[in-house]
C-alpha cells in the first residue's frame, strides 16, 4: 500500500515520509525472514534441496544486485570465478546466493571506502562425484574487534553491541550462514583486523551434473520473447492485499 502511495501526487515532504516507511517495511520484511530461517534451522525443519544449476548463476545475480549500492558508497566490487570449477553443479542455488547476500551486504555495510573482493576457488575433494568450492568476502571496511570473534555466529551477536548502533541489523544473518553453509556440507570462517578489514571464507559441497543415481543433466532452456495473451483471475481476501 505504502508502494501504491508512492505512485500518487505528493510534495516532497511526504516522499520523504513514504520512502522511510519504505524502508522500515523491508527492514522489518527481512528481520522476519531471518527469524523464520533461524526457527526453521533449530527445529531441523530447514531443508537443502539437491537439483544441478549453473554455477555463475546465483554468482552473477549478487553481482548485478550489490553492483548499484557499492557504487553509491564509492567502493570497488570485484568477482573472481576460478574457471577449473565445473559450469554446473549440484546443490542449492538458493541458499548459495542468500549466504552470499549476507556476507556481500555486510561488507557494504561496514566498509565506507576501498574495496570488496569476492572471489571462488575450487578445492581438493577426495570424492570424485564430489565439487569442493572455497568462497571469500574480503573488504577494507572497519573489521571486528578480537573479542567479538568468538561468539560472532551466535544469534543476535554484532560487532557493535551497544544501546545505540551505527549500522542497522539484528545480529542473525551471520549465524544462518553457519548453519547454511554446514547443511551445505562445509564451514565458515572470519579473519578481521579492527580498522582493516574482514574477509570471510566459507566452503560448500556439491555434487558433479550426471555422477549419482538418477541426477537429471542440466540444460540451459533458450529464452523465448515470444508473449501469449492470458486471462488471469486474482482471488483475494483481504482488501488492503494488492493482487502481485
Amino acid at each position: 500500500m505504502v508502494q501504491l502511495l508512492k505512485t500518487t501526487e505528493l510534495d516532497r515532504e511526504q516522499i520523504g515520509y513514504v520512502e522511510m516507511a519504505l524502508q522500515s517495511c523491508r527492514r522489518l520484511t527481512g528481520l522476519v525472514a531471518d527469524i523464520l530461517d533461524l526457527s526453521r534451522v533449530e527445529a531441523g525443519r530447514l531443508q537443502i534441496k539437491v537439483t544441478p544449476f549453473m554455477f555463475m548463476e546465483p554468482f552473477r545475480a549478487v553481482e548485478q544486485f550489490f553492483a548499484m549500492p557499492a557504487r553509491q558508497k564509492g567502493i570497488r566490487l570485484t568477482f573472481y570465478a576460478d574457471e577449473r570449477i565445473p559450469d554446473h553443479v549440484v546443490g542449492d542455488s538458493t541458499r548459495l546466493q542468500q549466504v552470499l547476500d549476507n556476507l556481500i551486504g555486510n561488507a557494504i555495510k561496514f566498509t565506507q571506502a576501498g574495496e570488496i573482493n569476492v572471489e571462488t576457488s575450487l578445492l581438493p575433494c577426495p570424492a570424485p562425484d564430489k565439487v569442493r568450492v572455497l568462497f571469500s568476502v574480503a573488504d577494507t571496511g572497519v573489521g571486528i574487534d578480537d573479542a567479538i570473534l568468538p561468539a560472532l555466529f551466535e544469534p543476535f551477536t554484532q560487532a557493535d553491541d551497544s544501546f545505540t548502533r551505527e549500522y542497522q541489523g539484528a545480529g542473525l544473518g551471520l549465524s544462518i550462514c553457519k548453519n547454511l553453509v554446514e547443511m551445505m556440507g562445509g564451514g565458515i570462517s572470519v579473519d578481521s583486523a579492527k580498522g582493516v578489514g574482514t574477509t570471510v571464507h566459507f566452503c560448500v559441497v556439491f555434487g558433479k551434473v550426471g555422477a549419482g543415481p538418477g541426477q537429471a543433466e542440466a540444460k540451459t532452456v533458450p529464452r523465448t520473447d515470444s508473449v501469449h495473451e492470458a486471462t488471469v483471475l486474482v482471488v483475494e481476501d483481504d482488501r488492503v492485499n494488492p493482487p502481485r
